[in-house]
């Protein structure tokens, strides 16, 4: 997949290509930070090479990164906010096309207004594409058959099958593959599993001559992965947890709750609280999914008397939380996506057009009610 988007890259509209490629990339592999650790760093090295803005070229990486964290039935946040507002996972993903779709408009109007003006590559530039590709090309051997794990998710996606075994089904094709077609050992393979993949574990290696900079950028394109690496992740994620549990078990969340509830009189101040509150969450704990389970405990009864469909709760948690979760220099994200591709979380901020975008639609969704019950969706009544 790296191969092909990097083949497919016109200069003249990088900006909308980053935006468009990680958009498939991220809907089929449900992962932003893998879309962005793969296939971002290798856009954000053509960027540099083609010297072109950084950190527009990294808001399009992210904005496409995020649109499959947000669609994606194999996204964890997708289905973690399912699972905490109690929705089907297929109808909260229908329900999210709302706002989604017209923010994927948005963005990639901005990101063909703001490439407007860069020219076709000069001959270093295109050179710089050539390189990588021919790099890729030597270490791995591509065909159409590699594509098969990304076509198993697209498959499972339309026809709705649960996705924990989509998702394991596509990973043991992948296993079955790479032994196949680039002769990795087994033994390598559990071991990239736990310890993260380096490019040594790749036979065409061997014998090749890469100049120093590209062997670097093919290093740090490759050489990531492995349960290991998300030791940092579930640390944190074990204090945001015991944070909601000290919440709770103090009784300060119940204080909070009766305060709120008094003022949740309408279905647009309901929606409203719940991104405000999910944002306020996940800029205090970093981390969007324990966000889901403290807005549940803490909207459940306001979208019950309301009569609100729990998906509504599921698209105004990923509005609040998912999307703006990257956009906090301090939480998990946040460092990440600034830490991979090598941007300050405030300078690529305002670029990320789609999250933006989608929270801007979400806002308006939420404020529309008042008049049509459009895109808001209701329990049906009893005896109806």
């Amino acid at each position: 997949m790296v191969y092909y988007g990097l083949a497919a890259i016109n200069p003249a509209y990088l900006y909308l290509t980053a935006f468009l490629v990680t958009v498939c990339i991220s809907t089929f592999t449900g992962t932003s930070w893998g879309t962005a650790g793969t296939i971002g760093v290798a856009l954000m090295a053509v960027a540099s090479a083609m010297d072109v803005s950084l950190p527009v070229t990294a808001g399009a990486v992210i904005s496409g990164a995020y649109f499959g964290d947000k669609l994606s039935p194999l996204s964890d946040t997708t289905n973690m906010a399912a699972i905490a507002a109690g929705a089907d996972l297929y109808q909260s993903i229908r329900n999210m096309l709302y706002t989604a779709l017209p923010a994927f408009a948005a963005a990639c109007a901005g990101f063909y207004a703001l490439g407007s003006r860069l020219h076709d590559g000069t001959g270093a530039q295109m050179e710089a594409i050539a390189v990588m590709k021919d790099a890729l090309s030597q270490l791995f051997w591509l065909n159409p058959l590699l594509l098969c794990p990304a076509l198993l998710v697209f498959v499972g996606a339309v026809k709705k099958w649960d996705s924990t075994i989509v998702l394991v089904a596509s990973a043991l094709s992948g296993i079955v593959l790479a032994v196949l077609f680039q002769e990795i050992t087994l033994a390598d393979i559990i071991s990239a599993a736990i310890n993260g993949f380096t490019s040594e574990m790749l036979p065409g290696l061997h014998g090749m001559t890469l100049d120093e900079a590209t062997g670097h950028n093919i290093n740090v394109l490759l050489n990531r992965g492995g349960m290991y690496s998300m030791t940092g992740p579930i640390v944190v994620m074990l204090c945001a947890f015991m944070f909601a549990s000290a919440l709770d078990v103090s009784g300060a969340l119940a204080v909070i709750l009766r305060r709120l509830v008094k003022m949740l009189n309408t279905v647009t101040r309901t929606l409203l609280a719940t991104m405000f509150t999910s944002s306020v969450l996940v800029a205090c704990t970093g981390n969007a999914v324990i966000s889901f389970f403290i807005v549940k405990s803490m909207y459940d009864p306001c979208y019950k008397e309301k009569n609100l469909h729990m998906v509504n709760m599921s698209r105004a948690m990923e509005s609040g939380a998912t999307l703006l979760e990257g956009l906090f220099p301090w939480t998990i994200s946040g460092m990440f996506m600034a830490k991979t591709l090598g941007v300050a979380t405030l300078d690529y901020a305002p670029y990320v057009l789609f999250n933006l975008s989608c929270l801007m639609m979400a806002i308006i969704f939420a404020i529309i009610p008042r008049w049509t019950r459009f895109g808001t969706r209701y329990e049906t009544a009893p005896g109806s």
